[in-house]
């Protein structure tokens, strides 16, 4: 893995015998080649520098993340992270919405197609797209080192806090895609801006974020309230509120609207919203496909009660016992039927 350092640093990416073995790789071209001055690599024994435990949890370490981001990074944590993917995908039928094999379609010109992906997590976006669209180059960052150390030709994991601005030149991406970083960024608007000025005129931008909370189906009235889960939704959006995150996803569109060029034109065109419901359990499930969904789903909304855990110790006024009983609460509550999360994805293209 690869990580960004201050122009000027010497150093090499953990992929660097990849970008020897293929020249496009290097991408000198655009001025963005990942053997550039502004990345060393992170060794093996760097590793454990990066993170603490905490509360019985693995986190990031408050140096590398400044103590704000406020989830888990540890194994447990990831598997949410992958039955969150894997449901995505099975709910949407593809890993993207919008039309991204056109904006990668190689048949337009010779120029090797690129693709960005924030906060990309355990990587598995990128590395499921670039089996999809081999052909394309995928930078991916995040602040946690959690990814493999053995990508694909055609992917370059790097860590990198994504509110801090790109490395990349100007228009030098096709693709920037964006899900679920509600948690890392304060400031969705001035993030857009940044990611305006590293797409390509006629490039794609693509979000998608969950609502934080919860919903029924229309004439499935929950039997016994749900008093539970909206306490536990308050308690933990009141914390994350004090933190400065902000719900992202139903206001991406309008965000995306007010977006300015440097030179005051709108920066996006041809904005789309699909909005998904994600059932929760396989009271929906008409076939295996859709049970194995429901399941995965309600397992990491379970498993998401265990990871805000250690922050409402911190920061919600409440002892180990009242923390316990307000998850516990939570998770009996999602046995109801007829429970959905809402899951808002956006694409918009960049105006020439």
């Amino acid at each position: 893995m690869a990580i960004e350092m201050p122009r000027g640093t010497s150093g090499h990416t953990a992929n660097e015998r990849h970008d020897d073995e293929d020249d496009a790789d290097t991408d000198i071209d655009d001025g963005s080649s990942d053997t550039s001055s502004v990345l060393t690599e992170i060794h093996s024994d760097d590793i454990p520098s990066y993170f603490e435990e905490r509360d019985e949890r693995l986190f990031l370490s408050s140096f590398h993340s400044h103590g704000n981001y406020p989830l888990p990074v540890d194994a447990r944590e990831q598997e949410r992270l992958t039955w969150q993917h894997r449901t995505l995908h099975a709910l949407i039928g593809e890993h993207y919405v919008g039309p991204v094999d056109v904006v990668l379609d190689t048949d337009q010109d010779d120029r090797r197609k690129r693709v960005l992906d924030l906060g990309t997590g355990t990587g598995c976006w990128a590395l499921d797209m670039a089996q999809q669209f081999p052909s394309a180059r995928f930078n991916a960052i995040d602040i946690v080192p959690i990814q493999t150390r053995h990508p694909p030709n055609n992917v370059h994991f790097e860590m990198h806090d994504i509110t801090q601005g790109f490395r990349w030149a100007s228009g030098t991406m096709d693709v920037v895609h964006a899900r679920s970083i509600m948690l890392a960024v304060h400031d969705y608007g001035g993030f857009l801006s940044e990611i305006a000025r590293v797409l390509r005129p006629g490039g794609l931008f693509l979000a998608g974020e969950l609502e934080h909370s919860v919903s029924f189906e229309r004439g499935i009235p929950p039997s016994n309230g749900t008093q539970g889960m909206d306490r536990f939704f308050t308690v933990v959006n009141n914390v994350l509120g004090e933190r400065g995150f902000v719900q992202t996803g139903a206001h991406i569109p309008e965000w995306l609207h007010r977006t300015r060029t440097s030179d005051g034109r709108p920066a996006f065109t041809e904005i789309h919203v699909q909005q998904y419901h994600v059932p929760i359990g396989g009271w929906r499930a008409t076939n295996e496909r859709e049970r194995k969904m429901g399941r995965d789903w309600r397992n990491a909304m379970e498993r998401y009660g265990d990871s805000v855990k250690p922050m409402l110790l911190s920061e919600a006024s409440m002892d180990a016992h009242a923390v316990d009983e307000l998850v516990q609460e939570y998770k009996d509550d999602l046995s109801m039927n007829g429970m959905f999360s809402v899951y808002n994805a956006v694409w918009a293209i960049r105006a020439n």
